[in-house]
């Protein structure tokens, strides 16, 4: 993971005047640890990561910055790169920085996640002309 660490701190520098001047102790963080928070999922041992979240749909374009419009080609697995903005919250009693995701560029395909497959590798193509009944 590839991060540019500074926009957190940038954001804890911005949080200053919603947390009363000070850093809170108990400031949460956008970057995680696997290990320690999914330890029961396999895909996240050994590996850090973000939430990242926008209430507007990011952009999502290719390697060659083609828009991708079939909301199938990018899936937990797939590799690629994220536009992403930290900003500092405190909401209910909840001071932390937050992830914004601004838009994806997805780079190449990736084993699904959580071991589900893609539906190329379950079917072979149908052709009408098989004597084969598909529901025998």
């Amino acid at each position: 993971l590839l991060m540019n660490v500074t926009g957190i701190e940038a954001a804890k520098e911005q949080g200053l005047s919603k947390w009363g001047g000070r850093v809170p102790a108990n400031l949460k963080l956008p970057l995680r640890d696997g290990d320690e928070e999914k330890p029961d999922r396999p895909e996240f041992q050994g590996m850090y990561f973000v939430n990242a979240a926008s209430k507007l749909q990011p952009g999502i374009v290719d390697k060659n910055l083609q828009p991708i419009l079939d909301s199938t080609e990018v899936y937990s697995g797939c590799w690629g790169r994220a536009s992403i903005t930290f900003y500092p919250f405190n909401v209910s009693g909840n001071t932390g920085i937050a992830c914004g995701l601004n838009h994806i560029q997805k780079l190449h395909d990736g084993e699904f996640l959580g071991g589900r497959s893609r539906p190329e590798d379950d079917f072979d193509p149908w052709n009408e002309d098989d004597d084969d009944d598909p529901l025998a």
